[in-house]
């Protein structure tokens, strides 16, 4: 037997529990060791991976690149690969070269966007991890929650009219310098349930009032901005027209 460290009361063993279907007499692992690598931007990136664990981390993408590996003969099957992609302003294509598996897509990275990826070594080239179903689903639910989310930021006018066409719109005018009503044009297509957050700021002139026009449940009531403060107030959609959250 063996021992990996020695204790303070002496050594210690520990023994490997042989896997059930190896049938090669000598069958080696890699100590799970890792390395960090942070090489700069190059249209051609040549990495050479020879750790367990590496995380690759290129500097931020100034173009397209091509990734290329080196995995030195002690790597083992099972051995990770992570990747973090970094775009700068414009939309970047990353194309996984040699030492990953021949299938492997390209990589698109969104704009000012990092994107994260995980890599496993088959014997051969490293092959991407897929995420799971649950996986996939809660993220396609967060992005359409995104996508479906609007702010919007008009400067003040003693008359402000607003377009309200998504599931979450956050209006939030600039300082209040005067009395003002709020006017809402809804979307013919928005579903009951959706939400108005208004953010409310006055000036340190006097108090202001917020009249809450079209669009607004009849039963709404005005709403009065302290001088100098700021006022939340939410609103949901009942198919009609927005009503006061209590």
């Amino acid at each position: 037997m063996t021992w990996i460290k020695e204790s303070a009361n002496g050594s210690r063993s520990f023994n490997f529990v042989a896997p059930e279907g190896a049938t090669n007499a000598t069958n080696e692992v890699l100590f799970p060791f890792h390395e960090k690598q942070t090489p700069a931007y190059a249209a051609t990136l040549a990495v050479a991976v020879k750790q367990y664990n590496t995380v690759l981390a290129p500097g931020k993408l100034t173009g397209n690149a091509t990734i290329n590996l080196s995995v030195n003969s002690q790597v083992t099957p099972g051995a990770k690969l992570l990747l973090r992609l970094e775009a700068d302003s414009t939309q970047r294509t990353v194309t996984l070269g040699t030492g990953f598996d021949a299938d492997a897509d390209q990589v698109v990275v969104p704009i000012s966007s990092v994107v994260f990826l995980e890599f496993t070594y088959d014997g051969t080239a490293f092959m991407p991890v897929a995420i799971n179903s649950v996986e996939l689903a809660e993220l396609t639910s967060e992005l359409e929650v995104l996508k479906d989310t609007e702010v919007l930021d008009p400067d003040y006018a003693a008359t402000l009219a607003v377009s309200v066409a998504k599931r979450e719109t956050f209006l939030q005018p600039k300082e209040l310098t005067g009395e003002v009503t709020l006017n809402l044009t809804i979307d013919v297509g928005l579903a009951p349930g959706s939400k108005l957050h208004i953010k409310l700021t006055a000036d340190s002139g006097a108090n202001r009032t917020v009249t809450l026009g079209v669009g607004f449940d009849a039963a709404a009531a005005a709403i009065t901005v302290t001088k100098s403060t700021t006022s939340f107030k939410s609103f949901v959609y009942d198919g009609t027209a927005f009503v006061p959250l209590t």
